[in-house]
């Protein structure tokens, strides 16, 4: 099964959606418990690990060059598309599984 639950939305042709299933889990597929797991697991610990970043800038001392503006933005927006993601991808597998069921 290809899951194209990160693709853009359908345009004029089915060519021009983006394949973002390098975003998912190595394990390959989304048909089964085991990859969902790995999957959430790896897109929490890229916005833990974001998180973590940051918050190391904000706990030096106050010689220490805190990131820009622009750096914690995209951060923090890094962060919200991740959990968005994490949102897509369970919905996604909540529906495919809930088909099979069917």
């Amino acid at each position: 099964m290809k899951t194209k639950i990160l693709q853009t939305p359908p345009a004029n042709t089915a060519d021009t959606l983006a394949d973002f299933s390098h975003r998912l889990s190595p394990l390959g597929g989304m048909d089964n418990v085991l990859a969902l797991t790995d999957t959430v697991n790896m897109m929490a610990n890229k916005a833990e690990s974001i998180l973590s970043m940051l918050s190391n800038a904000f706990a030096e001392d106050d010689e220490v060059v805190r990131p820009s503006d622009d750096v914690i933005f995209y951060s923090l927006k890094s962060i919200s598309d991740e959990l968005a993601d994490i949102k897509a991808v369970v919905s996604a597998f909540h529906k495919e599984t809930a088909k099979q069921r069917a």
